[in-house]
């Protein structure tokens, strides 16, 4: 089992964020720039027929338009899950101490984790579906019994899907850095990596997205949060503030939350990839 410091972990984030900033930036402005478009091509796309409906003595209904365009918006979930895995392979690779560290890799390593994310995101949905299901059914069982009881198992649901979350946390590395494309391999890699870490590995998460938490919401309530809390619409401007202030958001803890991945994985990704015991063990 590898040794792991969650200070030096969140201090080696911090050198990873200086070294390789540039082309991590560079990613995440052009994730959001084809993010941009992507909503403003599907915006116009809905806003056209309501217009021209609203012309006219029959408006365009909504929710016909809606169910009209079910293929497209399924097609449109399906590049946006594509397009942040690319991004989140592509930025994980910048922070490896293994490649080079260049653009063109980084961009290629994004381009061949997205079948292997995707894989690994449709192991997970089934496994919470059927996980969901159970734990709800015994919850209401039990709830009917003793209110208390269905407190208990609810919380040491949370806790389970934490320690699991934890545990699969290196996924990204292993397909990302290791080039794992197989799902299975790649989550059975993590699990080993990870093996003895999850209380560290809880605290750094907790520490970084804490700091998230509160930026975020602080960046909310300076821009759309006060229409938001009088029931209104933001105006243009609040709108713009808040996607410059995301942008700033992803610039900055987002970037080092990756950096942060990265820093990890180097002190857990010590073993050969051929050595991957003991899986789920």
């Amino acid at each position: 089992m590898q040794s792991f410091s969650a200070g030096k972990a969140l201090s080696d984030a911090f050198e990873i964020f200086k070294a390789r900033f540039v082309p991590m930036a560079i990613l995440t402005v052009v994730y959001y720039a084809v993010l941009a478009v992507l909503f403003g091509t599907i915006g116009l796309t809905m806003l056209t027929p309501l217009l021209a409906g609203a012309a006219t003595a029959e408006p365009a209904n909504p929710g016909a338009l809606m169910a009209s365009m079910g293929g497209g918006i399924i097609l449109l979930y399906l590049v946006i899950y594509a397009l942040n895995f690319w991004q989140q392979g592509a930025m994980c690779r910048l922070t490896s101490d293994r490649h080079d560290g260049s653009l063109g890799d980084a961009v290629s390593a994004g381009l061949h984790s997205i079948l292997p994310l995707f894989g690994a995101a449709i192991i997970a949905f089934v496994v919470l579906f059927v996980g969901g299901l159970a734990v709800g059914l015994v919850a209401g069982i039990a709830g009917s019994e003793s209110p208390a009881l269905a407190f208990i198992l609810g919380l040491a649901a949370l806790v389970g899907a934490i320690f699991v979350a934890l545990r699969f946390s290196m996924l990204l590395p292993a397909i990302a850095i290791e080039g794992i494309r197989n799902p299975l391999t790649a989550m059975g890699r993590s699990w080993a990596m990870t093996r003895g870490h999850v209380l560290k590995l809880f605290l750094v998460f907790l520490i970084v997205f804490g700091v998230m938490a509160v930026i975020g919401f602080t960046l909310v309530t300076l821009t759309i949060g006060g229409a938001a809390a009088g029931a209104g619409v933001p105006d243009t401007g609040a709108i713009i503030a808040f996607g410059l202030a995301m942008l700033a958001l992803g610039l900055s803890v987002g970037i080092y939350l990756m950096s942060v991945v990265g820093a990890i994985h180097r002190q857990l990704g010590g073993e050969s990839v051929t050595e991957v015991e003991a899986t789920f063990a």
